[in-house]
């Protein structure tokens, strides 16, 4: 086994960004990340579009950009057969810890997501979501020691996503609840970190917090806001105590690496992309949605087929009732003269709207399958970009990505604002090729304020405000890197550096791989002020 005067350490945490900290940093003295900020090296981690945890955490620990790894989010749309397929990852591709283990550095690798149980010459310990609480571990024997010793587990049981039709209190409960298991789980993190750096003293080790992006999609809004704060002030805490305890038992110098797969930010307005294609007639749907093993469909269909319900819902209601809240849309379809429309449309809109507009959105994977593929033009699978039905050299296809994309650019919310940032053709973003396999016709980054939702909702809008019980925080491309050693005093801001960039980087501070320009400033400063690295 080689022997290295520098041993790393890399501390990632799901979703952190620099303005959460800042703001915590007002409110609260914090210890962990100020090491970073004050005395060590900080900057800006610029992460790959799209900004979704599944490609980062590969696209960080592989060096590889999104179209290398065939990987761009939890599942993919397939242009040929018009379905959704869920994500697959693939195994042949190496990571840091692989590049490592060959060269006979010790590493020990916990919770990182999208990893599974393989051969490494240490401990890998997989994380969520594709782990489940067996066989998460190699080698297998420290299985039962982390459950034994520590009740070990690797997925969250609880949730912050809470209904906001429960009582005010019992809504605080099982948020403050859904917090502590989230600490609960990060302080298992370290204290399992602090076990196996005593027990094998390792080169490499890779730390990862994951479900603090879980709290920053449900408790960014104004009512919880001061329970993410606290939330973030409980992880500093744990951060500096393993750092210190790190310290204190290390001879060798240890290099503490800080980053997070992207960032986050509070959002005003959802934006409905697939209505608004509806709207303008480039998407297609089916009046009566065939939706297996959905509540949604049972009742639908219910009162489509069943008389005897239609006639007992009329008489119990009465058709004047009914007339005066049917809107000039049903189903988007408008509706001329309501006195021709027949009393199962005026049924189905109604209870749409008796169980609220926001219980009936068609999740993605049911979209798909009511969408009229034949007269359908484009629609949105994912929240970054939008599909065209056409072929992709065709005069039909350029035509309607120009005028997409003009209507992209010019469009603003509710108050005025932009609503996108950047709407370009996928193939500056990603290969031709690749753009033709999933469809990626036109790709683009909204505006803070702004989240894209490609669920169909039966509503005559295309806007809505944030609920209290759905997602008040987005990923946005930027998050967080640092670097902290005792022998590093400087305090200094490097400014903008890539998530590509971390896995060469880090690989040549153990002399295996040359880094490039972005990393090498990152390099030099750590070899003038910290340690002269042994090879």
């Amino acid at each position: 086994m080689k022997k290295n005067k520098l041993k790393v350490i890399v501390v990632g945490i799901d979703g952190a960004c620099w303005e959460i900290i800042e703001e915590c940093k007002k409110h609260f003295k914090l210890q962990g990340f100020s090491l970073f900020l004050e005395k060590g090296l900080h900057g800006v981690l610029k992460t790959v579009i799209p900004p979704a945890t599944s490609p980062a955490w590969k696209c960080y620990s592989t060096g590889l950009p999104p179209e290398k790894l065939d990987l761009f989010h939890w599942y993919v749309f397939d242009p040929k057969s018009k379905r959704i397929k869920l994500l697959t990852v693939k195994k042949n591709f190496k990571e840091i810890w692989d590049y490592l283990s060959e060269h006979g550095f010790k590493c020990v690798v916990i919770n990182t997501p999208l990893t599974y149980p393989k051969k490494i010459n240490g401990v890998l310990i997989a994380g969520p979501p594709l782990s489940g609480e067996k066989n998460f571990v190699y080698p297998k024997k420290y299985e039962k020691i982390l459950k034994l010793l520590f009740k070990y587990r690797v997925c969250m049981r609880s949730t912050l996503q809470i209904s906001n039709l429960l009582p005010e209190k019992i809504h605080l409960l099982l948020k403050m609840f859904g917090i502590l298991e989230i600490l609960r789980l990060a302080y298992l993190r370290f204290k399992v970190a602090k076990y196996l750096w005593k027990k094998f003293s390792p080169d490499f080790m890779q730390v990862t917090i994951f479900y603090t992006d879980h709290a920053q999609h449900y408790l960014a809004n104004e009512f919880d806001k001061r329970l993410l704060l606290l939330l973030w002030k409980a992880i500093d805490r744990l951060l500096y105590n393993f750092i210190k305890s790190i310290e204190k038992t290390e001879k060798d110098d240890v290099i503490f690496i800080l980053m997070s797969d992207h960032g986050h930010t509070h959002f005003k307005y959802t934006f409905l992309i697939n209505n608004w294609l509806y709207r303008i007639g480039l998407l297609k749907i089916k009046l009566w949605p065939q939706v297996k093993n959905s509540a949604k469909s049972i009742l639908f269909n219910l009162i489509r087929k069943n008389k005897p319900i239609r006639t007992f819902l009329l008489s119990k209601l009465g058709y004047s009732f009914l007339y005066k809240r049917l809107p000039n849309r049903i189903a988007g379809l408008r509706i001329r003269d309501k006195h021709k429309t027949s009393v199962k449309e005026i049924l189905y809109e109604f209870i749409r709207r008796v169980f609220k507009e926001h219980v009936f959105k068609l999740k993605i994977t049911e979209l798909v399958n009511v969408i009229d593929w034949k007269r359908t033009l484009a629609f949105a699978p994912d929240w970054y970009y939008i599909f065209i039905n056409a072929d992709w050299n065709s005069k039909k296809f350029r035509k309607i990505r120009e005028f997409l994309i003009k209507k992209l650019e010019d469009m603003r919310t509710p108050s005025k604002s932009q609503v996108f940032s950047s709407v370009v053709p996928g193939e500056i973003i990603f290969p031709e090729d690749i753009c033709k396999k999933y469809g990626f016709s036109i790709i683009f980054i909204p505006e803070k304020s702004v989240r894209i939702d490609v669920k169909f909702c039966f509503a005559n809008t295309c806007w809505m405000s944030v609920n209290h019980d759905e997602w008040s925080s987005v990923h946005t491309l930027k998050g967080i890197f640092g670097v902290y050693g005792r022998n590093l005093q400087t305090g200094k801001f490097i400014g903008e550096i890539s998530i590509l960039e971390l896995a060469p980087m880090i690989l040549s501070l153990f002399g295996i791989e040359k880094p490039n320009k972005l990393s090498e400033k990152v390099i030099s400063l750590l070899r003038r002020k910290a340690v002269i690295i042994s090879k």
